[in-house]
Parts: C-alpha cells; sequence; structure tokens
C-alpha cells in the first residue's frame, strides 16, 4: 500500500513542479534539512514531531509562495 501511495506520489510531482514554482526550492530544503538531521544526530537530539513540523512548515512555505506569486 505505501509502494503504490509513493509511486503515485511520485508521478505527480512533475505535474506539481509546473505548477508551483518554488516547490523544487523547498524539496531541497527538505533534503538538506534531513541531511543535516543525520549528519548531527551524534550530537543532537531532534525528535519526530520537530522534524515533521519543519518539513510541513518548508512545504508549506513554499507552496503559499508559488501561489502568491503565481498571478505575477
Amino acid at each position: 500500500m505505501a509502494v503504490m501511495a509513493s509511486a503515485h506520489s511520485i508521478s505527480c510531482l512533475p505535474h506539481l513542479l509546473t505548477k508551483l514554482r518554488f516547490l523544487h526550492y523547498g524539496l531541497a530544503a527538505v533534503l538538506a534539512f534531513a541531511a543535516l538531521k543525520m549528519l548531527s544526530a551524534h550530537w543532537l537530539d531532534i525528535g519526530p514531531l520537530t522534524s515533521l513540523a519543519t518539513v510541513v512548515a518548508i512545504l508549506g512555505i513554499t507552496v503559499a509562495l508559488s501561489l502568491i506569486y503565481r498571478a505575477q
């Protein structure tokens, strides 16, 4: 079930990237956050709720900016 949901979200990604012009920056920021979290795991303990809130905030900001600046 999770594999099918993942495949569906990956197939929708190119369409979303054309509609939401700042989404690729948000995805890059999420990947950078994940990398920094893994690299700093020895020194910092970032909980799952903090990680989820960070990812949702990053994606929410980039989607909101894409919708605001779509008309311009």
